[in-house]
């Protein structure tokens, strides 16, 4: 692997993973294009940049975090309220990645099912467009009025995104917004719902990590490193879509990958 394809797999990976465009699709795309072979080795890859694009999260919502820390550990009670919250949505993807492990990986490797995936992406952020605006009266949900149930939707959302060419961030960001959440609070509790998902795939996966050889220590620190700045650009910019309600301007792209790979698959 050269150091030109480990950035371009990093910046594919940075913007991908927080677009609602499938993070692990293109990744996938991208790396038989370039005719890695290794399974093992690409997996190995694909745990460091996602550990890369964690980087651009805790980069923006620090002092999100922050006020999470003290909330486990001191009075902060908004702070432990979002912590539970965040638990709430991160167990329904834990069950389905404990629990169809061996089913995903297939999924991964096959890859012949991505067209149909991509295609479902599109269609989900489509059916954004045709939220009703919220009634007079009846405001959307902030951080203090989403309940545990709310929650708990939301990461079935991201249980489906386990899928390879489904996008985590558009199905909770689309969950969320069906759920009534307020634009900006979805998109917030969407991108803080990627650190624990993609902790806990790293640590999943980090025995994949043995099987680096030297040669590939430097391409995965350019790749780490280019995915957690593109990372940083495609939530700071996927913020103000939400908030314009254009999320559903992304399924005409969703679609046209899904057609291509009908071609390139």
């Amino acid at each position: 692997m050269s150091l030109f394809q480990a950035a371009i797999l990093g910046i594919v990976q940075g913007f991908t993973e927080f677009l609602p465009i499938s993070s692990s699709g293109h990744l996938v795309l991208f790396q038989k294009f370039f005719g890695f072979t290794n399974p093992k080795e690409v997996l190995a890859f694909d745990v460091a940049l996602h550990l890369g694009t964690l980087l651009s999260v805790v980069a923006i919502y620090w002092k999100d975090l922050g006020r999470m820390v003290l909330g486990v550990f001191g009075k902060d009670r908004t702070g432990r309220r979002l912590v539970l919250l965040l638990v709430v949505a991160t167990l329904p993807a834990v069950a389905v990645g404990l629990l169809f492990k061996g089913t995903i990986e297939r999924l991964f490797a096959a890859s012949s099912t991505l067209p149909f995936e991509f295609l479902f992406t599109g269609f989900v952020l489509w059916g954004t467009r045709y939220l009703a605006r919220y009634e007079k009266g009846t405001p959307p949900k902030g951080e203090g009025e989403v309940s545990s149930r709310d929650a708990f939707w939301v990461g079935w959302a991201q249980a489906l995104a386990i899928i390879p060419a489904v996008s985590r961030s558009g199905m909770t960001v689309a969950a969320a917004l069906f759920l009534r959440f307020d634009q900006r609070f979805a998109a917030r509790f969407s991108f803080l719902m990627a650190i624990p998902a993609i902790l806990g795939a790293g640590l999943l996966e980090a025995r994949e990590m043995a099987h680096f050889d030297s040669s590939l220590i430097l391409p995965v620190v350019v790749g780490s490193l280019v995915s957690a700045v593109s990372g940083f650009l495609a939530i700071r910019w996927l913020i103000g879509v939400i908030s314009r309600g254009r999320l559903h301007f992304f399924a005409y792209y969703c679609w046209a990958v899904g057609i291509f790979s009908f071609f390139f698959l």
